[in-house]
């Protein structure tokens, strides 16, 4: 509805009358700032589901307001059992607040002079291995590009530790394009300095940690594409949709986003929370798709299963594959060539 923001929430309730009563008088005391309460039962007499409606004179425009309005105090009523955001609808000038993804998908692409997706990406494993330093990670980058590999990207856990310090890994990422860094620090002007260098590819952060409201500010100014991954969704999976999850990183600005493969084995998502997750990152808004990088059991053997889909319906997508390239006997070059080869294969047959 225009000029409104409208939340939909599923709710599970242990005893249905007497918390349909305190949601009625809630919506009299105007407990929240809306303006609109609907309730409807669903298919389990326990299930309903609200859709609340916000004015959009209620918000200031900043991401911490936003958040704390739509999000802030309604889990925690002792009301429901269960609660889970399942979705939220804005106008197109809620948009115009946020901007979301400086990049995008095809900025991403174009940087990484990609002809066609996937973007395909390894992961360097185990992040925290003290015997290794600079010169073993250069080495464990050596040949898997010639390859036909787009991108290698730290683990998310890595820090800045001695063996293995941030400015080290910064250098070899502006001389060796395609080397993703993590970068989990806590001051947030060598956070923005680090971001103003264009020699880099890609950087790796985590959103939900560092908080959508300083990743909001970050996209405004930073001249490197920002891949987050899904730290803290065991805290937001509790309350929140995988696809209302997603959305927020790409309002809020990130350029790509580490996404659950669905029916892995390694990820607690579904095929059908995997497709919810891509769309919410890549259908037609008024900003900028975010790029869903594809992650958690990927190899060889099921490429052309998690492809097909995509391929398909012609979306901007990546695949990332952890332990398969990193964690083998086996040289990462020729693992690598594995994937690509994979990969090749895949598009041959589908098209």
């Amino acid at each position: 509805m225009k000029n409104m923001i409208t939340s939909t929430i599923q709710v599970q309730m242990a005893d249905p009358e007497k918390t349909l009563g305190v949601l009625e008088n809630f919506k009299k005391a105007q407990d929240i700032p809306c303006e609109h309460i609907d309730i409807s039962a669903m298919n389990d007499k326990e299930l309903y589901e609200l859709r609340i409606q916000y004015p959009l004179y209620v918000f200031d425009e900043s991401v911490t307001q936003f958040m704390a309005i739509l999000f802030g105090e309604m889990p925690f009523m002792r009301a429901f059992d269960k609660f889970i955001f399942k979705n939220i609808e804005v106008p197109e000038e809620v948009y115009g607040w946020f901007q979301g993804p400086r990049f995008g998908a095809n900025g991403i692409k174009n940087r990484f002079d990609l002809n066609e997706f996937p973007l395909i990406m390894g992961i360097i494993k185990p992040s925290l291995d003290v015997t290794r330093d600079i010169a073993s990670q250069r080495c464990k980058l050596k040949g898997v590009f010639e390859t036909g590999l787009h991108a290698v990207k730290d683990d998310e856990i890595q820090g800045n530790l001695p063996n293995m310090p941030l400015e080290a890994r910064l250098a070899l990422a502006a001389e060796r394009k395609g080397y993703v860094p993590t970068v989990n620090i806590d001051n947030i002007g060598y956070l923005g300095r680090i971001l103003s260098d264009e020699r880099l590819s890609m950087v790796i952060i985590n959103a939900t940690i560092l908080g959508f409201p300083i990743v909001n500010q970050l996209c405004r100014i930073t001249k490197v594409p920002l891949l987050s991954h899904l730290s803290l969704q065991g805290t937001y999976n509790g309350t929140f949709h995988p696809a209302l999850y997603a959305f927020l990183h790409r309002l809020f600005g990130c350029d790509a986003f580490i996404t659950a493969i669905g029916d892995s084995g390694y990820y607690a998502a579904s095929k059908e929370m995997e497709t919810d997750m891509v769309t919410s990152l890549t259908c037609d808004l008024p900003i900028r798709k975010t790029l869903p990088m594809l992650a958690g059991g990927a190899k060889p053997s099921n490429v052309g299963k998690i492809m097909e889909v995509y391929e398909k319906q012609n979306i901007p997508y990546g695949i990332v594959f952890g332990s398969y390239i990193y964690g083998s006997d086996e040289t990462p070059q020729s693992r690598a060539a594995d994937v690509v080869n994979a990969i090749e294969a895949a598009k041959l047959s589908m098209h």
